[in-house]
């Protein structure tokens, strides 16, 4: 059980990861923009940039629900395994009372900005909480390198 919720996590972490590279250096609303202005170009049609903006957001707003559902699949196997290591007693409650506080932290400040548009929260909370939610998975990554290291040099030390 614990193997599958921990393959599970891995996966849904990496696609996670994967989809916020790419709705973010890929997905761009500036290169779709610039894309769609070189291909009306060739057929002679102007756009208004408002226009090209919306149409840009909803391209890219595929790979952020992509994200979105990921997320949820992060936090959901993520109760799951805390609950399953608190039954078993397992020894290595701080590392996943580490992993679960930083992803309650990305889910809830990943809902405020998948909800945005709902005027629940101002611009600027939701560009504080936009920073926040970049800096504290910059924290994951590293804490997920940390932990990777340490499963190296474990398993090192076995063999």
């Amino acid at each position: 059980m614990k193997l599958i919720l921990h393959f599970i996590l891995v996966f849904s972490i990496f696609g996670s990861i994967i989809t916020a590279v790419s709705a973010t250096y890929f997905f761009s609303k500036e290169k779709i923009m610039e894309a769609m202005i070189y291909a009306y170009a060739d057929i002679g049609v102007q756009v208004d940039p408002v226009d090209l903006l919306f149409v840009a957001r909803i391209v890219r707003r595929f790979a952020w629900e992509w994200h979105f559902w990921l997320g949820l699949i992060v936090i959901g196997s993520s109760i799951v395994f805390f609950i399953y290591s608190y039954l078993k007693r397992s020894k290595k409650m701080d590392l996943h009372m580490l992993f679960g506080v930083q992803i309650v932290f990305l889910f809830l400040s990943g809902i405020i900005l998948q909800y945005r548009f709902l005027d629940i929260v101002s611009s600027d909370i939701v560009s504080v909480v936009r920073d926040a939610h970049r800096f504290g998975s910059y924290i994951f990554m590293l804490t997920i390198g940390w932990h990777l290291i340490s499963v190296f040099k474990l398993k090192k030390g076995k063999v």
